[in-house]
């Protein structure tokens, strides 16, 4: 038991180790923008998207403050960072005493080089990314981050007020700093560890009754028996405590020495004030089990370890439950890192050269005819795609339907319906989650066979039609055609409909997608007849998320070109942001990878505990029924009869299991993207797994203890 003792807590200060790390990593780079809020533009349809920048800087300077925005380099490598030069104290910053104010040329980075700048060095860990300061003049002024500026708390008042004089709406977004720090939740990571140390402890009291016994027997007495058994527990932990914290310094100062005496300060109190009290209280607590043990029975192997058996399964159930919650949820963002590493990959390829425009959605008439200008001189001179998806797959388990606010009764969207107003159950059931908006210049990132073997091009696609494509095998192109019809008011002869073979792919490009392609969807074409019906009419993809309207563009020169564009036609007001569509791609792939990467992490601790608690539960039914297995072995006993015990506690924790892992799925909401099944089937899964390791593992322990038992060992 004191090796499970010294397991478990060496384990325990393992995970409390990494995740102070990768919390310290992350405070330090988040802590730069400490006392400052943001200010995020709603609507900028006023000024050009330089103006407004020329604006805050002009205000800043005049309030005596300063103004600052960030952006990342494509392959999010590094984050840089744009401000004006009126303080000294507008960031919070560790530069060695040296001055906030840049000169021309002149940078504050975490990387020792940076191509025609002087560096100078910043002292923040750069384990998640590089930080470079520029002066705000160095900027292209091509995308400040959906047009969310840093600005000192302050002045907030301030700048709004300036702001919303020149016709700018704002927002002044400023949840507390400690909200974007420590990220991973200690606790969370580490209280299974923490329980199964602090269990074990209590359970090495209990189950020493014989030798504790013995030693009464030799003159010892219970306050010495105490003592000794405190003292062996804790100096062992004290010495992985202090080789964990040994090897994490000297991990560290190759990392980064500078931040060694912070860093150390910051994960040692941690533990120190949180961990280590409560089992030196735990272990202080247990060990007055050992005035209990005074039973001459104990010297017979009679101590009854019901109790402990049964505390055992309780602490076994609670760490199975929270794996397999963590192990579905690794399951679905596996694959929804796999889909965004495959979408990069391929945009990486076929997107090469094009760049991602956002504008701000137009507010009169006259707007929107100078923006639809904008997007035909875009497809004209820039080959601009436009495509937008809303392909998903739907959860077709009716047991998760029926649970999920119970579906058929509040949900069910056939009650909502109907032909009248020319909405269909049937469209929005088989449909909805397959639809595909594009523009006839997709094709050329992604090409499309028609039944015909011939590509799809713009010559398929009729000026006053409707078009659509849609895959030969589709089964509800009628419901699709009579929702068209019902918001255009336009009839049957109003479609033109293209087939394409069935079985292709098209690329989702669009960000939030957690999908890479959309197999077989229906198509709408943005080229056609809406361009009649519809006054002034551009597809909203132009001022839709990003990724959504691309131009084909160099992107070293890409925002001049669109600022040139946008001011022939009269939407230079209307630029929200130009940016790279690689790197848009990649930030989603990055945050898919770290959410992976978490829940991998805690998968894989919480699949330690599980073989370790499952050998432990094992080891501790062996010893308190070996006896009575020992027996009915030796009078041919099959498996059943020697473990019946075993392996119907074994299904009441199942059951215990399944039930905890979907209520939890259920508290979490979980059901909303995952089926039912998984959280039955995932327990049950794990528990075959335990059957067929039990059966070998207690055969072996099972041959062990009936020699014992015949010796009269035990």
């Amino acid at each position: 038991m004191k090796k499970i003792i010294c397991l478990s807590f060496s384990f325990l200060m393992v995970i409390v180790t990494v995740i102070n790390f990768l919390n310290y990593s992350g405070n330090s780079t988040m802590l730069v923008f400490d006392n400052t809020d943001d200010l995020t533009v709603i609507t900028n349809d006023k000024i050009s998207n330089t103006q407004l920048i020329k604006l805050l800087v002009k205000t800043a300077k005049e309030l005596n403050t300063d103004v600052a925005f960030q952006t990342w380099s494509d392959d999010l490598s590094v984050r840089k960072i744009y401000k004006t030069n009126n303080t000294d104290d507008f960031l919070n910053l560790d530069i060695y005493g040296e001055s906030q104010k840049l000169s021309d040329k002149q940078c504050i980075s975490t990387l020792s080089q940076v191509k025609g700048y002087t560096v100078i060095p910043l002292n923040i860990s750069n384990f998640q990314y590089d930080t470079t300061v520029y002066p705000l003049t160095e900027s292209n002024y091509s995308s400040v981050d959906s047009t969310t500026f840093k600005v000192s708390s302050e002045f907030v008042g301030d700048f709004q007020s300036v702001l919303e004089k020149n016709g700018i709406e704002l927002v002044s977004f400023s949840l507390p700093l400690q909200a974007f720090l420590n990220v991973y939740n200690p606790f969370t990571n580490s209280v299974c560890p923490f329980l199964v140390v602090l269990f074990s402890i209590f359970i090495y009291f209990l189950n020493n009754a014989k030798r504790h016994t013995l030693k009464r027997l030799e003159g010892y007495s219970s306050y010495r028996i105490m003592l000794e058994e405190i003292g062996t527990i804790l100096l062992r932990l004290a010495i992985i405590f202090a080789v964990v914290e040994v090897l994490n310094a000297v991990l560290f100062a190759i990392h980064s020495i500078n931040l060694l005496p912070q860093y150390l300060q910051y994960t040692a109190s941690s533990i120190l004030t949180v961990y280590i009290p409560a089992i030196i209280f735990v272990t202080l607590l247990s060990s007055v089990a050992v005035i209990f043990h005074n039973n001459n029975l104990y010297i017979k192997g009679k101590e009854n370890k019901t109790f402990v058996l049964i505390l055992s399964a309780v602490i076994k159930t609670i760490p199975t439950v929270l794996m397999c919650v963590m192990l579905i949820d690794s399951i679905n963002a596996l694959g929804y890192s796999v889909n965004k590493y495959i979408t990069a990959k391929e945009a990486h390829t076929r997107l090469s050269g094009y760049t991602s425009v956002r504008m701000t959605p137009v507010t009169n008439s006259a707007n929107d005819k100078n923006m639809q200008n904008f997007y035909l001189r875009s497809v004209k001179e820039y080959n601009a795609i436009t495509t937008a998806s809303s392909y998903y797959e739907k959860i077709d388990s009716q047991l998760t339907k029926d649970i999920l606010y119970e579906f058929n009764g509040e949900n069910d969207l056939s009650y909502q319906y109907n032909d009248e107003n020319d909405l269909l159950y049937e469209y929005d059931k088989y449909v909805s989650n397959k639809i595909l908006d594009v523009n006839a210049n997709y094709f050329k990132i992604n090409p499309i066979y028609k039944t015909n073997g011939e590509l799809v091009s713009e010559k398929d696609f009729a000026k006053d039609k409707y078009n659509l494509l849609v895959a030969e095998n589709a089964e509800h192109t009628d419901a699709l055609i009579k929702y068209v019809k019902g918001y255009l008011q336009i009839g049957d002869s109003d479609f033109n409909v293209i087939y394409y073979k069935e079985n292709q792919r098209f690329l989702l490009i669009d960000a939030g997608n957690t999908s890479a392609y959309a197999v077989d969807p229906y198509v709408n074409i943005a080229e056609g007849i809406r361009f009649k019906r519809i006054k002034n009419y551009y597809p909203s993809e132009v001022t839709g998320n990003q990724n959504q309207f691309l131009l084909k563009l160099d992107s070293t020169d890409s925002y001049s070109k669109v600022l040139k564009l946008a001011k022939e036609t009269g939407v230079e007001q209307s630029i929200l942001d130009v940016q790279s569509t690689s790197a848009i791609i990649a930030t989603e792939f990055e945050a898919a990878t770290d959410n992976l990467l978490g829940n991998a992490i805690q998968t894989v601790l919480y699949a330690f505990l599980y073989v370790f608690l499952t050998v432990f539960f094992i080891k501790t039914y062996q010893e308190t029924y070996q006896s009575q297995i020992a027996v009915k072995k030796l009078s041919g006993g099959g498996v059943f009869m020697l473990h019946k015990k075993y392996i119907l506690a074994s299904v009441i924790m199942l059951m215990l299991t399944v039930l905890g892992v979907v209520t939890q799925m259920i508290v979490q909401e979980m059901l909303y993207t995952t089926p039912i099944i998984y959280g039955i089937a995932t327990p049950i899964i794990l528990w075959v797994i335990e059957m067929i390791f039990f059966a070998l593992y207690a055969s072996r322990l099972t041959r062990k203890n009936i020699l014992e038992t015949l010796k009269g060992v035990k």
